[in-house]
């Protein structure tokens, strides 16, 4: 009965120590009321922050243009522009199979004026939007297809440095009403060379050069060694690295021809060619295949090349 007794008391101070110590709680909350709801508020706030930052990061995901190119060359240009609006598809994501394009669900899909119009009328007709650009045929067009691919990209700032590049580019500023202009010939696989009304043609006649094959017609026109021989064009364009920087000209132009050697590059390794480019005069420069095959797209930096290339020989003629 004693211990009885004894546990009830026990238990009696128990539960009264514990209401004491949370009435206790309850004065130093009553009395120091601004630590707890400034604190409160603060994480609030932070809440409320974090979400907002949230929801503008899907806001904007849920914005950003998802392009798919069709063309190496557009992938170039949109890669040097990609930033956080749009996101990029290349050829080699997707290799224009229409399945996976699909997968893809482009806002716009971007092709070139000689990709397949086969593939593009099916991408048309299940539903995908497609833009051709043409393919840029002068400086003039180059600008214009800058200036519509940042259209499509809803960014039309995006075209402005590589227009004003063309623009101020020390070609178009090159002194052009010299009578005797020295000589260029851009020589290609199986003895083609670029003619008269053309991109390439109009940069030579920027830089203040004549080009020889536009004799032989306008556009894409054939140049036989013979021709060479008898033109004896002041300058050789080839394509391809220069990988002997301090070989002879031969050296160099076998060397550029063997790193690729196929018979569509026979003319290159020609004797009586390697023997021209010996001539006392004659200056061979080199255009980057990568370059050359998008040089409307790249245009900027094949005007660069071109005048880096052409530097030396301006500095030797203007010397006594």
């Amino acid at each position: 009965m004693r211990g009885t007794r004894f546990r009830f008391f026990l238990c009696f101070f128990a539960v009264a120590f514990l209401a004491s110590a949370r009435a206790g709680d309850g004065e130093i909350a009553m009395a120091m009321p601004g630590v707890k709801s400034a604190a409160g508020a603060k994480a609030g706030a932070d809440a409320k922050a974090e979400l907002a930052v949230q929801a503008g990061a899907e806001a904007a995901e849920a914005n950003k243009l998802r392009i798919v190119s069709m063309n190496y060359c557009i992938d170039f240009v949109l890669s040097r522009w990609q930033n956080p609006h749009f996101e990029f598809y290349p050829v080699a994501e997707h290799n224009g199979r229409i399945e996976q394009v699909m997968r893809l669900e482009p806002d716009m899909i971007i092709a070139g004026q000689f990709n397949s119009p086969i593939r593009i009328n099916n991408f048309r007709n299940n539903g995908l939007p497609v833009a051709v650009l043409d393919e840029p045929n002068s400086f003039a067009g180059a600008e214009r297809f800058y200036r519509e691919l940042a259209a499509l990209l809803q960014q039309p700032e995006l075209a402005a440095a590589d227009v004003v590049a063309i623009a101020n580019s020390e070609a178009a500023h090159s002194v052009q009403h010299e009578s005797s202009k020295p000589t260029i010939l851009a020589m290609q696989v199986n003895q083609w060379s670029f003619g008269g009304n053309n991109l390439l043609n109009e940069l030579f006649q920027y830089l203040g050069l004549e080009n020889l094959a536009a004799r032989n017609g306008d556009g894409l026109v054939k140049v036989g060694l013979e021709d060479i021989l008898q033109w004896q064009p002041d300058i050789l364009m080839l394509e391809g690295q220069l990988l002997a920087q301090d070989g002879s000209a031969s050296d160099a132009l076998s060397a550029a021809a063997a790193s690729s050697f196929a018979l569509a590059n026979l003319n290159l390794m020609h004797k009586s060619l390697r023997n021209y480019q010996q001539r006392q005069g004659v200056q061979t420069i080199y255009m980057p295949r990568e370059i050359s095959g998008c040089m409307a797209q790249r245009l900027p930096e094949a005007i660069a090349i071109i005048e880096a290339q052409l530097q030396p020989l301006k500095t030797q003629e203007s010397q006594p």
